[in-house]
């Protein structure tokens, strides 16, 4: 190999030596040059870089860029740092190439900023409170939508929409117009067989995986029992749990398992609802009320796979007694054996019982932690005259030894609210948590918390972590009528609604429904992420004035068809009665979540 030629200044500055005084400031150096290797070795060498530091190296060396043209390269790099879980991308929806979509991945994970692309009220599923629950199925196909609290009450049912027609509608430069005339994809009710669980607000419905980790087909299918029509090897389990009745009173216990169809193309999806009973020797106990609880899948490998060989259900929190008493008791639920094993903590829970929290199962060097955010105590109905509280705050629970591992206090900046009662958190890439809404006055932003840095601090024994928000873009049009920046288009802050995060598919985050105070939200929204305003280019920009609070106070007036109201007689603190009069519009949506009801005369 001849002697090739490097700058001095290098190897100095690596050395510690001085420069020596010759002109050319060059050394003869003896060796292999990088670009004296094969592309198969360089390839290797490029496996080691990150997709971004491989990019930007590739300007300096010829052969990289031979390299990383290859669309293959790409997609294993989407593959190996954004689907931490074991998703396999296998196509780049949305993007011209895998290069772009890991452009796109990379802005996402970073979440610098966002920009609100759809907005649409005729979804197909009307109005919801009491937390719906969103979530992507496991093929990453179809968002699903299950419960929640309608016009007429508490519901079980569960709806599906193509993941890819949703996608297509944030991409829309016309998305506003597609928002008012119903737009082209809408939610659809799944066939139904079996018994659910007993309806209720803030229950939970837990999809049974967790990236490609879940309960094993055997199981999937002697769960099932007798096979359903349309029923195949990629079923999936859900497990739907607990709740409370009218102003989060009356909590229950009761469950139901679904076996999941997720279906494809036209064909609709199928959930076969089932009761299993404990299985063999196994000794069950009734766990306990509660609602507004969290319930988390920790599959095997998550856990103690001896223990639990098909995975567990962890349930958190809640309120129980009439939501007089907050909780901060466990309790776990074998898939195995389908046995509930009560409270399995080996230490004592370091932050304040709570409800209406959020629970997120993050993944660490293959450990599993709990990441249990904000929530707080007292019902929130009333909690403005009795002394509710919202905690601002997260604890790290390791789901293998079953303890706890400590609890931080999140430090905010400006503007940023606290993750109070009913707020939403929606899982994203390596470990990111999106939080929108929550507590007795929401705010409309979206804040990102990383969880992986929340376990690192905890393990760490630190007491803080920062939630930062993720500012949104205005709209296109630069200034308002009197020169001022437009103020950019967002759902009103709400709480108790739905949310989900659609990454690695697409790089978007949905808003449904709620409520803040006054009518219940039928809107839902979808957020694009991104790391630049580059990133958000490609995708719609809603109206600035797109789903106001004061667009839907006009609709709920306008049913009001006397200008005096129906008397109310309203009980105040004292036990005095006085006589008030309410739009009949108010008066019904007050009845329909029991916040108020008929004299029984």
């Amino acid at each position: 190999m001849p002697p090739h030629r490097a700058a001095t200044a290098a190897s100095a500055a690596g050395s510690g030596a001085p420069l020596p005084a010759h002109s050319d400031s060059t050394l003869e150096v003896r060796g292999h040059r990088l670009a004296d290797f094969s592309d198969e070795i360089q390839g290797a060498i490029l496996s080691f870089l990150s997709g971004w530091d491989a990019a930007r190296a590739e300007a300096a060396l010829s052969a990289w860029g031979r390299i990383l043209v290859e669309s293959s390269w790409w997609q294993r790099q989407c593959n190996a740092e954004f689907c931490s879980q074991g998703q396999i991308l296998r196509s780049h929806d949305w993007c011209t190439s895998w290069r772009t979509k890991y452009r796109q991945l990379r802005g996402a994970h970073l979440s610098h900023v966002s920009s609100w692309s759809y907005y649409s009220r005729q979804h197909g599923l009307g109005e919801r409170v009491a937390q719906p629950q969103i979530f992507v199925g496991p093929t990453g196909h179809r968002l699903f939508s299950y419960g929640g609290w309608a016009e007429r009450g508490p519901v079980t049912d569960l709806h599906w929409a193509p993941l890819m027609d949703l996608g297509a509608a944030a991409l829309e430069r016309n998305s506003q117009s597609q928002a008012s005339s119903g737009g082209s994809w809408h939610f659809r009710r799944a066939t139904e067989g079996g018994q659910p669980a007993y309806r209720g607000g803030v229950q939970t419905c837990t999809p049974l995986w967790f990236g490609v980790d879940r309960p094993s087909v055997d199981h999937v299918t002697s769960t099932r029992g007798t096979p359903a029509a349309g029923a195949n090897e990629n079923d999936v389990l859900i497990l739907a749990f607990g709740g409370a009745q009218g102003s989060y009173r009356n909590e229950h216990n009761d469950w139901a398992v679904g076996v999941l169809t997720e279906g494809r193309d036209d064909t609709p999806a199928h959930v076969q609802w089932v009761r299993p009973r404990p299985r063999g020797d196994a000794k069950s106990r009734e766990p306990v009320r509660r609602g507004a609880h969290t319930a988390t899948f920790v599959p095997a490998r998550l856990c103690n796979g001896d223990e639990f060989p098909e995975g567990c259900v962890i349930i958190f929190g809640g309120h129980t007694n009439h939501c007089s008493e907050s909780l901060s008791s466990m309790d776990v639920l074998a898939l195995h054996d389908w046995s509930w094993r009560g409270d399995l903590c080996n230490n004592e829970a370091p932050m304040p019982p709570r409800h209406g929290h959020t629970t997120s199962l993050v993944e660490v060097n293959g450990r599993g932690f709990l990441v249990i955010v904000g929530g707080g105590q007292g019902n929130i109905l009333s909690s403005s005259y009795y002394g509710g509280q919202d905690l601002c705050d997260a604890a790290v629970f390791d789901t293998r030894s079953m303890t706890w591992v400590g609890s931080l206090t999140l430090t905010r900046g400006p503007g940023v609210p606290v993750p109070g009662r009913h707020h939403s958190a929606s899982l994203g890439l390596n470990g990111v948590i999106y939080i929108f809404g929550g507590g007795l006055r929401p705010c409309d932003k979206i804040c990102r918390l990383d969880g992986r840095e929340v376990i690192r601090r905890a393990q760490a024994g630190e007491t803080h972590a920062a939630l930062a928000d993720v500012p949104t873009l205005p709209p296109e049009s630069p200034s308002g009528g009197n020169g001022t920046p437009e103020r950019a288009p967002a759902p009103t802050g709400r709480k108790m609604h739905g949310a989900a995060c659609l990454l690695p598919w697409c790089p978007l985050l949905l808003i449904y429904g709620g409520w803040e105070i006054g009518p219940h939200f039928d809107d839902l929204w979808v957020g694009a992420l991104g790391s630049c305003y580059e990133d958000l280019d490609e995708f719609a920009k809603v109206s600035p004035n797109a789903g106001s609070y004061s667009d839907l106070e006009r609709d709920f007036d306008e049913d009001s068809d006397d200008p005096e109201g129906v008397p109310v007689a309203v009980r105040l603190m004292g036990g005095e009665v006085r006589i008030m009069r309410l739009p009949p519009g108010v008066l019904a949506q007050l009845v329909g979540a029991q916040a108020a009801q008929a004299d029984e005369e």
